[in-house]
């Protein structure tokens, strides 16, 4: 049966226009009007402009930018920033202290495609930052790959990862990466396969598990649906539409 007053959080959104498509989300007045018609709460978002170029090329970074990122442009939609550690003036501010100050409580990361090192010193003392404060590490696995979560997660037991984007056909890797640590949190939105949040709620807790889409690259809809059509108890549900978001959001631990 589908659940027709979810409360829900899309943990995985990006706002503003994209490369060679032409996507309603390309403006806040856009992205809301999505959402409403989804059903959907709120949503983290990410930046398209940070996402596809260079986070600290432009006016609208941590430093320099008009909106503050624990509020985002508008309260249903709070903007994950996204990070690129560098040594000290080389670029993208080297002190994490300007994302704790910020208030945001994710972030996100992109090392394959900003060509920096996931496990470098610069980006250790970042994670470690980000451990100390509660604040939550979001990674593409279709980018970084299941083994570098793992590795970063065996590397950093406090740093709360939100898993990316792992794909229908990656049920037993997903198994494998919540096996790994208990900080590991994986989003729903790819696990487009009959039973599979199912599987893994019951094998690892609904509270592993968070929802996103990676709209508008990806589908919003089917995971949308799918959610409200989980063959879980009322609140594993609830767990993985909001609440687990919004644990994160508020800087708890795992």
């Amino acid at each position: 049966m589908e659940r027709t007053n979810l409360r829900i959080h899309d943990i995985n959104r990006v706002l503003g226009p994209v490369p060679h498509d032409d996507v309603p989300t390309d403006t806040v007045e856009g992205l809301l009007s999505d959402l409403t018609a989804l059903g959907v709460a709120s949503c983290s978002a990410v930046a398209s402009w940070q996402l596809f170029g260079d986070p600290s090329g432009r006016a609208g970074s941590l430093e320099g930018g008009a909106e503050p990122l624990a509020a985002g442009p508008h309260p249903r939609v709070r903007l994950t920033p996204i990070v690129v550690p560098t040594p000290a003036g080389t670029g993208w501010p080297a002190d994490p202290s300007v994302v704790l100050q910020s208030g945001a409580r994710l972030v996100r990361a992109c090392p394959v495609r900003h060509r920096w090192s996931l496990l470098s010193r610069t980006a250790s003392r970042w994670w470690d930052a980000c451990a100390e404060h509660g604040i939550a590490l979001a990674l593409d696995l279709t980018e970084v790959g299941f083994a570098a979560v793992a590795g970063l997660a065996a590397s950093r037991p406090g740093l709360n990862i939100v898993a990316l984007n792992p794909g229908y056909r990656e049920l037993r890797r997903c198994a494998e990466l919540l096996d790994e640590a208990p900080s590991i949190l994986v989003e729903t939105g790819t696990i487009l396969t009959t039973g599979g949040v199912e599987w893994l709620a019951g094998a690892f807790g609904a509270e592993r598990l968070v929802f996103g889409t990676g709209g508008p690259l990806l589908d919003e809809a089917g995971p949308t649906f799918l959610l409200r059509s989980l063959d879980l108890p009322e609140n594993d549900v609830e767990l993985i539409a909001w609440g687990n978001a919004a644990r994160l959001l508020e800087g708890q631990a795992q």
